[in-house]
């Protein structure tokens, strides 16, 4: 399950609840807003993408839920990953309904896992490869908008190389102006975290042996004391 507690500038009190199905609650998880699916069926039948990686707020454009797309469909049998591409869905993030969706150039990302936006909200940070990647927030827009797979893509502006650590990166939230990371290899879960001006060094800040668990999310919250 992924909660997502927006940026101080959006409406106090609200989390996102991302799991089977896509829930807001307020600070003591009553339900104000569901919703079966956040992909609606012809963006999953059309394009393909039936799977949200771990989602962030942008407060632009009045507030928005960022959701980072990817096709996976886990068959044994070839590349899960049938699509190739990943998006960004835009999602209101009130009521949890879907606005559009922004193509990612397959030459930089091949699937979109997570978003994370910048404290200053001007950049939303994702992974490909060994790389973070870079996308300007002002370029996830209705200009940008998709509608179909071959859609004009929007390309990363900035790229730390080889700034993916070992146990790559499923949920990722700033904290403290340093990014966290989290992620899991051989069992070992680790919350990584790095300065994307490159003016502190990496660090590791909390690991947790022994815990086979995909951390497909996370964040940084003041809950339950």
């Amino acid at each position: 399950m992924k909660t997502s507690t927006p940026a101080p500038t959006s409406p106090r009190g609200n989390i996102a609840i991302d799991s089977a199905s896509r829930s807001r609650t307020d600070a003591s998880l009553r339900e104000l807003a569901t919703t079966d699916s956040l992909i609606p069926p012809a963006i999953e039948h059309g394009i393909g993408f039936n799977h949200i990686g771990d989602p962030t707020y942008s407060a632009a454009a009045g507030g928005r839920l960022l959701a980072p797309l990817e096709c996976y469909y886990p068959s044994g049998k070839g590349d899960a990953n049938t699509c190739r591409m990943g998006g960004i869905g835009v999602i209101d993030p009130k009521t949890l309904t879907w606005k559009y969706w922004v193509r990612l150039d397959p030459a930089d990302i091949p699937k979109a896992m997570w978003a994370e936006v910048s404290p200053d909200g001007k950049r939303l940070w994702t992974s490909s490869g060994d790389d973070l990647l870079a996308y300007s927030v002002a370029d996830i827009s209705t200009a940008h908008a998709a509608s179909s797979a071959t859609a004009t893509p929007i390309r990363p502006v900035a790229r730390l190389k080889n700034a993916v650590p070992p146990s790559g990166v499923t949920g990722a939230t700033f904290y403290q102006g340093r990014l966290l990371l989290a992620g899991e290899t051989d069992g070992l879960l680790q919350i990584r975290s790095l300065s994307v001006t490159g003016k502190q060094a990496p660090r590791v800040e909390a690991t947790f042996p022994g815990l086979q668990a995909e951390p497909e999310g996370l964040d940084v919250a003041d809950a339950g004391g």
